[in-house]
């Protein structure tokens, strides 16, 4: 007699639902796994990223099977709130970020296995199309969401209450009333438990609030930012690595869509970049730490950046845990030279 499918389905929901913490620990060490695969034997390069993709698949589930039970709970995150309400909003958002994160997730994969069966001609077609399709979803995205700038990721994340166990004070009786006070754990100062209570400005907000709508100059930067991954791979297709000019052209633009994104907040929002929410905020912080990724793209990594590893990769020859610290640089090195989503942002 065979199970049903659904049941078992709901029965492994209702574990995640309350071995999250616990799923996620063990999410993240098969992770820690597939760092430290490649080099290791024969293929091992395409079995880590296998491994990779599919892990990054299974968590996705998890966020969304997560994200679903926890929606309702108070203390919300604001990136879960303002996400989970554009997924309620449009069918068609919720299947399009879905794409936009199993594309990111399986890049690396899909190039590796387009270079083994076609060569290098075969790998860039299959380059060019995956950020074609990426950038044709984002905007799509972009117009689903009146025109506010997209977050990563485009799905709410999962948000674990992870408490660890904790002796607690002896709880207070007021003597007149009866009433008892609630008891402090001896992990928590009583600043952390007041903060933790405390509600901001952006916490009240509607969901569609924590976001600004862009247009004009804003509504351009953003559809810059969105195209810059397909202008540079067209340019780093046309011409090769070590040309300075698709590593400027695209580094110009990444700057450009930053500086007149900036400039549209100062102009179009009541008290300029002051006046942003924190969750924009942490997208505008998100996009500039992505920047460093051009120290090892292109010319700025064949010119610069390269020497620079490989120096340190001889210097950490001597010594057992030295030279493994080595290997695993190398065995990068020739990833990053090797497969262009390796240094490319989801």
């Amino acid at each position: 007699m065979t199970v049903p499918a659904v049941p078992v389905l709901r029965r492994y929901e209702s574990f995640l639902a309350h071995n999250a913490s616990q799923v996620s620990s063990i999410e993240s060490t098969l992770r820690s796994l597939a760092y430290v695969l490649p080099g290791r034997f024969k293929d091992a390069e395409l079995a880590s990223e296998t491994l990779y993709t599919l892990l990054n698949f299974v968590g996705l589930y998890h966020d969304s099977v997560l994200s679903r039970i926890q929606q309702h709970k108070p203390g919300q995150s604001q990136h879960a709130r303002y996400t989970t309400h554009l997924l309620a909003r449009s069918g068609i958002y919720r299947k399009f970020a879905r794409l936009v994160m199993m594309l990111g997730y399986s890049q690396v994969l899909w190039e590796m296995i387009a270079f083994r069966k076609g060569g290098n001609k075969v790998q860039w077609r299959i380059i060019i199309l995956l950020e074609g399709l990426k950038a044709t979803l984002r905007l799509v995205l972009l117009r689903l969401s009146s025109y506010r700038p997209l977050l990563h990721p485009p799905l709410p994340e999962r948000d674990i209450e992870d408490s660890p166990p904790s002796i607690a004070l002896q709880s207070v009786k007021l003597p007149r009333t009866g009433l008892t006070l609630p008891s402090l754990s001896q992990t928590q100062s009583v600043n952390t438990f007041l903060l933790d209570k405390l509600l901001t400005a952006d916490d009240i907000k509607p969901p569609f609030q924590l976001v600004h709508r862009v247009q004009g100059l804003g509504r351009f930067a953003e559809i810059l930012y969105i195209l810059r991954p397909l202008v540079y791979a067209l340019l780093l297709k046309r011409y090769s690595k070590k040309n300075w000019r698709p590593w400027v052209i695209g580094i110009s633009i990444d700057l450009a869509a930053r500086n007149l994104a900036l400039r549209s907040f100062e102009q179009t929002i009541p008290g300029g970049l002051r006046a942003l929410t924190g969750l924009e905020k942490e997208e505008l912080r998100r996009r500039g730490r992505e920047m460093w990724w051009w120290m090892l793209r292109g010319a700025g990594y064949e010119n610069l950046t390269k020497p620079y590893l490989e120096s340190i990769v001889q210097k950490l020859g001597t010594g057992a845990i030295l030279s493994l610290i080595g290997s695993v640089v190398g065995d990068y090195q020739y990833l990053w030279e090797n497969y262009y989503f390796t240094t490319a942002t989801i």
